[in-house]
């Protein structure tokens, strides 16, 4: 008998959840970042548990190359996001929603005009830090909510499209 098998509920079950998470975090951090070529389309079908428990991504017919300074910039991105992680909602000043902004219209994301302040930081959350359930002005983590900080985006350069919507089938 081949495979693993994992009992449902399990600490087991969740133990290896982790370590396939960190497993495919670890994976495209070296794509993304390192290589600047990267699987974008890590859906279910396309991520293969081995038997050893490793795991094994197949179809690479959307794939994205990101060049150096794109890829420094998402960087600086996530070292923001990650310093963003420490402050409630109620914590954000003007100077963060106004450096944000200006930090996502450098790398080519155009907002609509009635687009709130709060927009860009709630923008590059939702990406960027699963653990909030609360966003600035009024935002929604739900990708399906009317209230997602996506309605405000008039448009994303194309690099970022793939990259986006890579970020958030890993989820």
């Amino acid at each position: 008998r081949r495979g693993l098998e994992i009992e449902p509920g399990s600490r087991a079950e969740q133990a290896f959840g982790r370590r396939l998470i960190q497993a495919l975090s670890d994976a495209f951090a070296v794509m993304i970042f390192g290589e600047g070529f990267f699987h974008a389309d890590p859906h279910p079908g396309n991520v293969f548990v081995q038997p050893d428990g490793s795991v094994a991504l197949i179809d690479f017919g959307q794939t994205k190359r990101l060049g150096y300074r794109f890829r420094m910039q998402v960087a600086e991105l996530v070292v923001k996001v990650s310093g963003y992680k420490k402050m409630g909602v109620p914590d954000f000043t003007d100077e963060d929603f106004a450096s944000m902004e200006k930090f996502a219209c450098g790398m080519g994301v155009e907002f609509l005009p009635e687009a709130g302040k709060e927009c860009a930081v709630a923008l590059a959350l939702w990406l960027f830090d699963t653990s909030r359930s609360e966003m600035p002005g009024g935002y929604e983590a739900n990708e399906l909510s009317a209230n997602n900080p996506t309605r405000d985006v008039a448009s994303f350069p194309r690099d970022f499209v793939l990259l986006c919507r890579t970020t958030l089938l890993i989820r």
